[in-house]
C-alpha cells in the first residue's frame, strides 16, 4: 500500500569502479565485513584484521575490505601492511576518500610527508569538508614550515588525526561526488531504472560503508525487486549508523510489514514517531499496518485523524484512500485518491491505485485512461499491463485486453495472474484449449488456479466426447 522512501534525506553517497562479485561471494564478503568491524568496535583488532583479511582474500578488489585491514593493521602498528593495503584499494579505485586521509596518516606516522601531503590534498579535493584530512594536511604542513620541533611534529601529526583510526568505519562525511552520485541513484530510482540504481548504491558503500543514506537507498532498491530480507539487512545496518533518522526507521518498519513483522513494524513506527511526532510516513505506516493486523476502524480513524491534521498531504490521502480500497469502501476510496493525485500529481503509486480503485468501483473507462497514461510512462511494468487489460475486457475490448496479457508475460512469464487473465479472454473467445493451456500455465505458478485449470480441462473433455 505504499513504497519505501527514498528521498534527499538519504545522503551520503560515492561512486567507485568496483567489479562486481558473484552475488553469493559478495555475501559472504560483506558477512566477513560486518564480522570484523564487531570485533573492532570490541578492540579486539586481531580478531578483527583476520576477518578483514578473509574478506581480501574472497574478493581482493573490494575497497572496503582492504580500508578495513589497514585500519586494523594501524592499530596493531603493522603501518607496512597498512599503507600496502591502502595503496591497493586506491589502485582499485582513486577517488576512494578514506583511503587517501588513511595513507595520509600512515605516511605521517612513517615522517614521509611530501607523500602524506599528496593523499591527504587528494582528499581534501574530493571531499572538502573532510574535517580529518584537512587537520592532517595542516599538521603535515608544519614540518614543511618549521613552525614546530623535530620531537613534536609526529605526535602533533598523530594528535591531530587520532580520530582516522578509532574504527574500522570512516566517518559518514559527504562529498561532491557522493552528494552528486546519491542523486544519481535516486533519479534512476524513480525512473524506474532500479538496475542502474542498485548499482550506484552499491558502488557508494564501497567508497562509503558508513553511510546510512547509502545502505537505507539500497535497501529500498532491494525490496523493490523482491529481495524483503536484504532490504531489512540493509535498513537494519543504516538504522545502527544513523539512530535518529525517522527515514530509515520508516523504511525498515514498512519492510517488516511487507515481510509479514507487524508488531515490529509498529515498533519502529513509533520509534520515528518518538523521535518527531509530526513524522508523517510514520503517521500514515502506522495507519496501514493496523488495516494489516484487520484492525480497519482503528486505521480509518488513524488515518483520518492524519488526513484531518495534514488536509494538504498528498501522502496522507492515499494512505487513507488506499486502506479504504482494500476495505471495499470503493467510492471513499476514489475520493481519496482524486485528492492524493491532485496534491501529488508526480507520484506514481496514487496514480495507479486511482486506476485501480476506478475499475472497483465500476468506472471503466477512467480506469482504462488512467492505466494507458501509466503504461505509456512505464511500458515494461507487467502489472499495470495485467490492470490495464483487465479494465479492457470490461469495456468489451478483449482483444486488446488480450495483447495486454501476452505483452505482460512477455515481460515476465511467471506471472500466474497474467496467465490466468489471459486464460479469461481466451474462454471468453471460445479458444477453450488455449484457455486450459493458460489456465494450466497459471496452476503451475500458483497452485491456487488449478481448479480453473481442470474445469477447463474437464469442459475440453466433453466436447471432445
Amino acid at each position: 500500500m505504499k513504497r519505501a522512501i527514498l528521498t534527499v534525506v538519504l545522503c551520503a553517497l560515492s561512486f567507485p569502479a568496483v567489479s562486481a562479485p558473484a552475488l553469493a561471494t559478495d555475501e559472504a564478503v560483506k558477512s566477513m565485513i560486518l564480522e570484523g568491524e564487531k570485533e573492532a568496535k570490541a578492540g579486539r583488532w586481531n580478531k578483527a584484521s583476520q576477518a578483514f583479511l578473509e574478506a581480501c582474500s574472497q574478493d581482493p578488489s573490494n575497497v572496503v575490505a582492504l580500508h578495513d585491514l589497514a585500519v586494523a593493521y594501524a592499530h596493531t602498528n603493522k603501518l607496512d601492511e597498512a599503507a600496502d593495503c591502502e595503496r591497493k584499494a586506491l589502485a582499485i579505485n582513486e577517488s576512494y576518500t578514506p583511503a587517501h586521509v588513511e595513507l595520509g596518516w600512515i605516511l605521517g606516522k612513517q615522517k614521509k610527508f611530501s607523500e602524506a601531503r599528496e593523499h591527504l590534498s587528494k582528499a581534501l579535493a574530493l571531499d572538502p569538508q573532510n574535517s580529518a584530512a584537512r587537520k592532517n594536511l595542516e599538521a603535515v604542513n608544519l614540518e614543511r614550515q618549521g613552525k614546530v620541533a623535530q620531537a613534536d611534529r609526529l605526535q602533533q601529526i598523530v594528535n591531530a588525526v587520532e580520530e582516522a583510526v578509532q574504527s574500522p568505519i570512516p566517518q559518514s562525511t559527504e562529498t561532491a561526488v557522493s552528494k552528486a552520485l546519491i542523486a544519481r541513484g535516486t533519479t534512476m530510482f524513480r525512473q524506474g531504472k532500479t538496475d542502474v540504481a542498485r548499482r550506484l548504491f552499491e558502488q557508494a558503500l564501497a567508497s562509503c560503508p558508513t553511510s546510512a543514506v547509502a545502505h537505507s537507498s539500497l535497501g529500498v532498491v532491494l525490496g523493490t525487486t523482491g529481495d524483503i530480507d536484504g532490504e531489512i539487512k540493509e535498513q537494519k545496518r543504516a538504522e545502527e549508523l544513523d539512530s535518529k533518522n525517522t527515514t530509515v526507521m520508516c523504511n525498515l518498519a514498512w519492510a517488516q510489514a511487507r515481510k509479514g513483522d507487524l508488531d515490529a513494524a509498529l515498533v519502529n513506527y513509533q520509534k520515528a514517531l518518538g523521535v518527531d511526532p509530526k513524522c508523517l510516513d510514520a503517521l500514515v505506516g502506522q495507519g496501514i499496518v493496523l488495516y494489516r493486523q484487520n484492525k480497519l476502524e482503528a486505521s480509518v480513524a488513524v488515518l483520518k485523524e492524519v488526513v484531518r491534521a495534514n488536509p494538504d498531504s498528498g501522502k496522507a490521502h492515499m494512505g487513507l484512500g488506499a486502506v479504504l480500497q482494500g476495505a471495499g469502501r470503493n467510492e471513499e476510496a476514489v475520493a481519496e485518491l482524486e485528492l492524493a493525485v491532485k496534491l501529488s500529481p508526480g507520484n506514481t503509486e496514487a496514480k495507479t491505485r486511482l486506476a485501480s480503485a476506478y475499475l472497483n468501483a465500476e468506472n471503466y473507462n477512467k480506469s482504462v485512461e488512467h492505466y494507458k497514461q501509466l503504461v505509456e510512462r512505464f511500458p515494461n511494468d507487467a502489472e499495470l499491463r495485467i490492470g490495464l487489460g483487465l479494465a479492457l475486457t470490461k469495456t468489451d475490448d478483449i482483444s486488446g485486453a488480450a495483447i495486454q496479457f501476452r505483452r505482460a508475460l512477455e515481460l515476465d512469464r511467471n506471472l500466474a495472474a497474467a496467465h490466468a487473465c489471459l486464460s479469461m479472454v481466451q474462454e471468453m473467445k471460445g479458444k477453450l484449449e488455449a484457455a486450459r493451456e493458460s489456465a494450466e500455465m497459471a496452476a503451475r505458478v500458483d497452485n491456487t488456479y488449478k481448479d480453473v485449470a481442470q474445469r477447463l480441462a474437464a469442459g475440453r473433455n466433453n466436447i471432445d466426447m
